[in-house]
Formats: C-alpha cells, sequence, structure tokens
C-alpha cells in the first residue's frame, strides 16, 4: 500500500516504517521486527527509541511492542511540533491519519477485536492506556477519586494529563473525597483544577475510583481502589453506561468546590425561571420586575457565569448549585 511520509511531523522514513509495522502487528517482538523488516537489533533498537521517545510505541509486557493508536500517535506528533506545518498541511495530516488507520485495520486481533471487559494487569500499561485516552479524548473525562491523600507518584502522572484536557477544551469533571481538602498537596490540585475550568465536586465519601474518557471506555481497579491488583479497561457500551450513571448519581449529590458564592433571591429566581425555558415576559411576571429588568439580569448573569447562551448558562449554573 502507498505510505503517506510523516517526515513533515518529524518523523524518517524508517522509522515511520517501524511504526507502521507495529501497527499491522500489534503484539510484535524485537526479533519478529528485525526477521520481518530485515533489521539488525544494532540499528532497531535506536529507532524504537526514537519512536517511545515520540510517544509512537511503548514496551508491553512479554518484550511485546505496542503502538499509539494512530489518532494518539497524529495528535502526538503535532504536539510535539507545536503545530509547525500542520496548519497549512491539513489534507496531509489526514491522508496521513486515513494510511495509518487502514494499516491498524490490517491487525489480527486489533483493538476492534478487543472483548468488553479487558484485563490489564501491568501498571505501566495501565498509565500509557490512560495517556493515550487523554490524547483521544474530544468531549469530556469523568474522574472519581475515593482516596483523601493523593500521593506525589500519582499527582505527577495525572496533574499534566487533566491540564492538557482542560487546555484542549475537553470538559473534565472530578469527583473528590471532602477529606481530601485537608491534605494540602492533594487539596492544591483540586484547586488548580478548578481555576483551570474542571467541574470539581466532593463527597463525604467514595467506594469507587473510576476514569471514564467520552463515555466510550472507562477504567475501573480489577479489586479495591487501587490499581495493585490491576484494571478492568471496559469497552462494552452497556456496562459504560452503567459506570457513567454511576458517576452522575454521585456528582448530583456532591457539594461544588468552590462553594458558589451566595446568589441574591431575586437574581435567584431570575436563574430559575431562565433555566426553566419560560418566555421572558412569562419569567419577568414570575419574578416580578419588568421585561427589560428581567432581560438585563439574564445578561449579568451569563456573563457571572461565562456563558455564551443561555443553554450554556442554565449547565453551568447546575454544576455550579446555583441552582
Amino acid at each position: 500500500m502507498g505510505e503517506i511520509a510523516l517526515s513533515f511531523l518529524g518523523v524518517s522514513g524508517e522509522d515511520e516504517r517501524v511504526y507502521r509495522h507495529c501497527l499491522r502487528r500489534p503484539r510484535t517482538t524485537l526479533s519478529e521486527l528485525c526477521a520481518t523488516l530485515g533489521l539488525d537489533p544494532v540499528d532497531a533498537l535506536p529507532r524504537l527509541r526514537r519512536l517511545r521517545s515520540l510517544g509512537l510505541v511503548r514496551l508491553a509486557p512479554g518484550g511485546r511492542i505496542a503502538p499509539a493508536l494512530p489518532e494518539t500517535a497524529v495528535a502526538r506528533l503535532a504536539a510535539a511540533t507545536n503545530g509547525r506545518g500542520a496548519g497549512h498541511e491539513s489534507g496531509r495530516v489526514m491522508a496521513s491519519l486515513a494510511s495509518l488507520r487502514a494499516e491498524a485495520a490490517t491487525a489480527g486481533g486489533s483493538a476492534a477485536g478487543r472483548p468488553g471487559v479487558e484485563l490489564v494487569t501491568d501498571l505501566a500499561d495501565i498509565r500509557d492506556r490512560v495517556t493515550d485516552w487523554a490524547f483521544q479524548a474530544c468531549d469530556e473525562v469523568l474522574s472519581m477519586t475515593p482516596w483523601s491523600a493523593i500521593t506525589p507518584e500519582y499527582l505527577a502522572f495525572a496533574r499534566p494529563i487533566a491540564l492538557r484536557c482542560l487546555r484542549r477544551g475537553v470538559r473534565f469533571r472530578s469527583i473528590m473525597v471532602a477529606d481530601s481538602l485537608g491534605h494540602p498537596p492533594t487539596a492544591a490540585y483540586i484547586d488548580e483544577l478548578a481555576r483551570n475550568g474542571a467541574g470539581v465536586r466532593l463527597v463525604p465519601t467514595a467506594t469507587e475510583r473510576l476514569l471514564m474518557s467520552d463515555r466510550r471506555v472507562a477504567l475501573l481497579p480489577a479489586r479495591g481502589d487501587v490499581l495493585d491488583h490491576g484494571a478492568l479497561i471496559v469497552t462494552e457500551p452497556g456496562i459504560v453506561a452503567s459506570v457513567a450513571s454511576l458517576f452522575e448519581r454521585a456528582w448530583a449529590q456532591a457539594e461544588p468546590h468552590p462553594r458558589p458564592a451566595g446568589l441574591p433571591e431575586t437574581e435567584r429566581r431570575v436563574l430559575a425561571a431562565m433555566c426553566s425555558g419560560s418566555l421572558d415576559e412569562t419569567g419577568a411576571r414570575a419574578v416580578g420586575v419588568s421585561v427589560r429588568t428581567y432581560r438585563r439580569r439574564v445578561a449579568d448573569l451569563m456573563r457571572q457565569l461565562g456563558a455564551g447562551s443561555r443553554a450554556q448558562a442554565a449547565l453551568l449554573a447546575r454544576e455550579r448549585g446555583w441552582i
């Protein structure tokens, strides 16, 4: 098949050849790679190290070389080059992505054939999967953490992933345990999430640890609330929907963080009328003000919430616990 070179994204032709082989054979080993491509291990190892530094492959259990998904690979390459050339080469980017997807589609036992619930026991592999999700997420990431204190090691892993999602405009909601505010490093992390636009809510206790990306894939501990015994990677739609419902129930009962400033009674009534979807005339009568005053207060509330529409304002108000 004709290959679309990734050189404009900083990958040499020989390194791309190795990555494409890993896409076609996602469970390959170094010896198999060398035999198939006619490479000496002395030449293959530096190429694998370069690909690993770019986030295009990782070492999986059993000496297997696991490739990043094409979408993740292209996103990482674009980020590594700070978008140089990519903005003017969107056609080449899309053609390269299509070509890489075609390679991956030929793989026996590809991602499309994975079971709906997969047990992953290697911690490095679990974290690589989570990092991949962060690059692939387009809509929303959900997180529930039942720990009163997050370890420095986990904070160093989780913080850049969460902030990267927020910078990309991905909605990020996190449920934490209220006692975690008594642990300074964890409290600082929670406050940083909130400052950067994440939705954060607190619960007295939480028994579940979960992470979900775009409501299509979820991570659950195989046992307890830590990953010492591995993680369950869930892609079965019915199970994912049930996990999302669990999160939403907990979210609805949790307290917003930081706690919203109290709204004057009139503003609260204006907000309630606006969120009900009633006509301005109806809302104004319910609040007891003129239509002009009602509309002005609606506009003021939208500015406070940073909303571009009334529908978005209603959503943000509910997330912040204003109504």
